[in-house]
C-alpha cells in the first residue's frame, strides 16, 4: 500500500436532518487510482462535493479530510478555490456543464489552466495545442476556436482531460466521467485516465457505478451503501473475496449499480 495522499475521517454530510454521508472514512494513495463504487444515492458524489466545498446551501459537512497537510473541510472558500485550481482538478459527469456555451473554447481552456498557473496566453496556446494533439485531436487549433455547443460530449470530456494534463494536479477527481458517453468513448476516456496516472503519477479518485470501469482502472476500491463506507481494499482482493453481502451482490450482478 502506498503513502496516503488524501485521508478522510468520519465525513458526514447532513441535508435537512438526513445524513447523505454518514461518518465515511477512506483514503487515496499517492500515485494510485482509487474508485468509489455503489448504487445511486449511496453518497459517492455527495462525498466528493463535500471535499470540494460545493455542497448545496442546505447541506452541512463534518469530519476531516487531510490533503497535503491541509484539512479541506476546515479551509476558507478562498483557500479552497486555490487548491481546486492547481493541486486538485475535477472532471464532472457532464462536461457540457463545465463550459459556457457562449464563449470560445480557447478562452475557457485558458481560464481553467494557463491563467491559474500564471502563464501568458501565448505559452498556454502552444502547450494546449500539443496536449490536444496527443489526445487525438487532429486539428487542435480549430477545436480551440469552436464554441462548446459545436463539440460532442466526448470531445468536451477530452478537453477536460487536456486541462488536467496541463495543470498536472496532485489529485484528479473524476465524478462519473463516462456516464454521458457511449461504450467506445467510455473506454477511450478510461484509457486516457489510466495513461495519465501511469505517465505523470497523478493520483486519481474515480467515482463510478460501472464495475467494469472499476475493474479496469482501480488499484483500490471504496464501496458505499446508504451514505456509509462498507468495504475498502485492493481491487483484485475485493473482486475475488468480497466481505460485505452488498459487495457480493454487486459483483454477482444481482443489484443495479446505476
Amino acid at each position: 500500500m502506498g503513502k496516503k495522499l488524501l485521508q478522510v475521517n468520519k465525513l458526514t454530510v447532513d441535508i435537512k436532518g438526513k445524513k447523505a454521508v454518514d461518518e465515511a472514512s477512506f483514503s487515496v494513495n499517492k500515485g494510485e487510482i482509487t474508485c468509489i463504487i455503489g448504487q445511486s444515492g449511496s453518497g459517492k458524489s455527495m462525498s466528493i462535493n463535500a471535499l470540494l466545498g460545493i455542497l448545496p446551501p442546505t447541506a452541512t459537512s463534518m469530519g476531516e479530510a487531510h490533503f497535503s497537510g491541509m484539512n479541506l473541510l476546515a479551509m476558507s472558500e478562498k483557500k479552497l478555490q486555490q487548491v481546486r485550481g492547481t493541486k486538485i482538478f475535477t472532471i464532472f459527469q457532464d462536461a457540457a456543464n463545465s463550459f459556457n456555451p457562449s464563449i470560445k473554447m480557447k478562452h475557457q481552456l485558458y481560464h481553467l489552466t494557463g491563467k491559474k498557473l500564471g502563464h501568458s496566453f501565448r505559452v498556454f496556446r502552444k502547450k494546449i495545442h500539443e496536449i490536444l494533439r496527443d489526445l487525438q485531436f487532429t486539428e487542435p487549433q480549430a477545436i480551440t476556436e469552436h464554441y462548446p455547443f459545436q463539440l460532442s460530449g466526448g470531445m468536451l470530456q477530452r478537453c477536460m482531460v487536456a486541462c488536467a494534463l496541463y495543470i498536472e494536479p496532485i489529485l484528479l477527481i473524476a465524478d462519473e466521467p463516462t456516464s454521458a458517453l457511449d461504450m467506445i468513448l467510455q473506454k477511450e476516456l478510461i484509457e486516457m485516465l489510466i495513461n495519465m496516472n501511469q505517465n505523470t503519477r497523478t493520483s486519481i479518485l474515480l467515482v463510478t457505478h460501472d464495475l467494469g470501469v472499476a475493474a479496469e482502472a482501480a488499484d483500490e476500491l471504496i464501496v458505499m451503501l446508504e451514505g456509509k463506507v462498507i468495504e475498502t481494499g485492493n481491487t483484485l482482493t475485493i473482486f475475488d473475496h468480497p466481505n460485505h453481502p452488498y459487495t457480493k451482490k454487486l459483483l454477482e450482478g444481482r443489484l443495479l449499480t446505476c
